[in-house]
């Protein structure tokens, strides 16, 4: 998979060792929305670089021209989006790049939406908005997604 993401490196002044940065698609169309889903990624992975879209129809026209070079190392995907909802993305991803994890962070507790993202493969299912504890847990979530793994 690393393959086939754009990255670059920067050192950690610390302790000397590269890190590398992430790119990361955040598809959310409110802004207080934006800003707390942007503190959660930096706070996992400080010095991300996050592109926001605002709507369903960008989001999938961003997925139709991603190159092998520079899909997004994860994507925050909300589901209730104007002009074409989340579900509609979340299957324009999984059907071209289906190996790009996906996050949907989402004000809808319906199960049916659960249920349906969940079918999608996608990584985790966040239900906003979050409190302190949940901000603590979904930030957790995220950093172990970024962890490397070793075999």
């Amino acid at each position: 998979m690393a393959s086939r993401h754009r990255f670059h490196c920067e050192r950690n002044e610390a302790t000397g060792l590269e890190i590398r940065s992430i790119n990361v698609l955040l598809v959310e169309d409110n802004p207080a929305d934006q800003l707390l889903a942007r503190e959660i990624i930096l706070a996992a992975r400080p010095g991300a670089a996050i592109t926001i879209i605002d709507d369903g129809e960008k989001a999938i026209e961003a997925v139709e021209h991603w190159s092998k070079g520079d899909l997004p190392d994860i994507v925050f995907l909300d589901l209730n989006l104007p002009r074409i909802n989340g579900h509609e993305v979340l299957e324009h991803i999984k059907r071209s790049n289906p190996q790009v994890p996906v996050i949907v962070l989402t004000g809808s507790t319906s199960e049916k939406d659960k249920e349906k993202a969940r079918k999608q493969d996608v990584l985790d299912y966040i239900i906003k908005p979050i409190g302190m504890n949940e901000l603590e847990q979904a930030i957790s979530r995220v950093k172990d997604h970024f962890e490397p793994k070793y075999t």
